[in-house]
């Protein structure tokens, strides 16, 4: 039976050997890359082409709904302007949350460190009382940091660094003033930051979701942020305790949570976790922000009148503890164009030292968060199309690659292959991109790869033989 079957193979025609067998080694090559898909150097160059992809769509119409985003920059200028101070006053803090939610907006996000008191107790005091005071229907809701310490030897999880005020908070169904993690994922190998953490888990076990995850949630649940806030953290309570209780090996994948109609399994990790970045925050000559998006300075809000001549740095340090009152400087101020946006308030002068590298060029810790609650809210986890979409997707671009390697010779046939992978892969990966589905163009590339180095070998061992 085994020399019949021998003997017919070697009758057959060398292109048809050559092309059944080239099948044979495209297809064990697909199995192997999608099964070790873990692999450093495959996400190393999945995550290089969905940067690629992002960067040659920045600027495209969103096809899907999105958030209107207000970004009020506490810039170089402002910063100057306020005496660069050690912290961000906390009065002036309070002054632009004053007039944020004087513009009625969906929601306000505050971007600033407020785990530490401020230099002036009197402003801590004032800032206290009016989250004090801030509950009740119609509110837009606030998000303040939650800020964590590093684990040292012998802890496991971080460590909550609480704000000063967090005692203070209201509680009870009108909740209005909420905590969330603003933390994200920095490569380690290019130290770019890709991937959002959508939720903590502290050492004390309290859930602390990110301000991306708590943002969408609380906007699909507009009319009650208390009971959404709650809904968010007990679902991730009950994945947690899912995934560290034993369970059978056949149920170990399939642990799954629902949070503002997304789905997450296991933390939403690996591809789950990209952030899709669709706004820039530097723009080339020409280049304007998407139509969701505006960016401005606090500093016509909270501009001071000069004389003229230089203060004192005494003079500016008593300043700074002037009496605060509860009738905003900028009560006067337009604040209509607010209204039903998501309000960010951040830092971007370069002594906060909340600047990161990204995908799309170097933005601050603010503009980073605006970018992950529009991918999150867009798309949600981004996806993977299902296996049924892929596998013929495959099979006929191995069987080309099979025909051209039977065909010609290596380089001509690397090329033919590698002009049809991105003929059929690029658009499609293109296309699905825009809907939060990655379609990964870089494992039939790979494939390309092997064939060409298999079929390389094979042609140097037959001159070899033949001299």
């Amino acid at each position: 039976m085994v020399d019949s079957i021998r003997t017919r193979w070697k009758t057959q025609k060398l292109f048809y050997r050559r092309l059944i067998f080239n099948l044979i080694i495209g297809l064990l090559c697909a199995v192997l890359l999608h099964s070790f898909d873990e692999l450093p150097l495959l996400q190393q160059a999945e995550d290089d082409a969905i940067d690629w992809v992002m960067a040659m769509q920045l600027g495209t119409h969103p096809v899907q709904a999105v958030v209107p985003f207000a970004l009020l920059d506490i810039d170089e200028a402002v910063y100057r302007n306020w005496g660069e101070p050690l912290l961000i006053p906390r009065d002036k803090l309070l002054d632009i949350i004053r007039f944020a939610v004087s513009g009625n907006p969906a929601l306000i996000v505050v971007d600033v460190d407020l785990s530490r008191l401020g230099q002036c107790h009197d402003h801590d005091l004032a800032l206290v009382d009016f989250l004090k005071e801030y509950h009740g229907q119609g509110k837009p809701p606030i998000i303040l940091p939650q800020l964590f310490r590093e684990p040292v030897e012998g802890e496991s999880k971080r460590t909550l660094r609480e704000p000063f005020f967090v005692r203070d908070l209201p509680s009870g169904s009108d909740t209005r003033v909420f905590l969330a993690s603003p933390l994200f994922e920095v490569d380690e190998n290019d130290f770019r930051l890709r991937r959002w953490r959508l939720w903590e888990i502290a050492s004390n076990q309290e859930v602390i979701p990110s301000v991306e995850l708590l943002t969408v949630a609380l906007l699909r649940k507009p009319h009650d942020p208390s009971s959404a806030f709650q809904n968010v953290k007990q679902n991730i309570k009950r994945l947690d305790q899912a995934e560290a209780a034993p369970k059978p090996q056949h149920l170990i994948n399939s642990t799954k949570i629902k949070i503002a109609n997304m789905k997450f399994d296991k933390g939403a990790e690996g591809i789950g976790q990209r952030i899709l970045y669709s706004i820039p925050w530097t723009l080339q000559p020409g280049e304007i922000y998407p139509d969701n998006f505006v960016r401005r300075s606090v500093l016509p809000i909270t501009k001071k009148e000069t004389s003229g001549n230089e203060q004192n740095p005494a003079d500016q340090y008593s300043a700074q503890c002037t009496p605060s009152s509860k009738a905003t400087a900028m009560a006067h101020l337009d604040s209509s164009w607010l209204k039903d946006q998501v309000v960010v308030i951040g830092a971007s002068f370069k002594e906060s030292r909340d600047i990161y590298a990204t995908p799309i060029g170097q933005m601050p810790g603010a503009m980073v968060i605006v970018n992950a609650i529009n991918s999150l809210y867009e798309h949600g986890p981004i996806k993977k199309p299902e296996l049924y979409w892929i596998i013929p997707i495959e099979i006929v671009l191995i069987a080309i690659m099979s025909v051209a390697f039977a065909w010609f010779d290596s380089f001509l046939a690397m090329l033919i292959s590698s002009i049809t992978v991105i003929m059929i892969m690029l658009p499609l990966s293109f296309y699905l991109f825009k809907y939060g589905v990655w379609l990964n163009f870089v494992i039939p590339l790979f494939i390309v790869d092997l064939y060409e180095i298999y079929t390389s070998f094979e042609e140097y061992r037959a001159r070899a033989r033949a001299s």
